[in-house]
């Protein structure tokens, strides 16, 4: 992951976090276009990526993203911890660290 990459991630997850403050509380529960998919399983997933990003940046196992628990209680909580997470982790990695993705490859 390149300086550039790694700014690219940290902006997306903040631009993340602005999508997930504009969604009203009574919101999450609603279906997306994804067939059995409402609006809360797609930011626990969004959100575990996010701590999947983070962890195999600084070397540690991927989670389950698929669980639907990472959203928590409150989805926004939830996203501002794991976007506060993945930025001081990333304050202190090499930046240089290549990954292999089973969906996007090298990274």
């Amino acid at each position: 992951m390149s300086k550039d990459g790694a700014r690219h991630l940290i902006r997306c997850a903040h631009l993340f976090d602005a999508v997930v403050a504009r969604v009203p509380d009574g919101a999450w529960s609603k279906q997306t276009c994804c067939d059995g998919w409402e609006m809360m399983d797609c930011a626990s997933h969004a959100i575990g990526v996010m701590v999947n990003l983070k962890n195999r940046a600084i070397g540690v196992e991927p989670v389950d993203y698929q669980d639907g628990s990472w959203a928590g209680e409150s989805p926004l909580t939830s996203s501002r911890k794991r976007l506060d997470e993945l930025v001081e982790a990333l304050q202190d990695v090499d930046l240089g660290i290549n990954f292999e993705h089973p969906i996007f490859g090298e990274v």
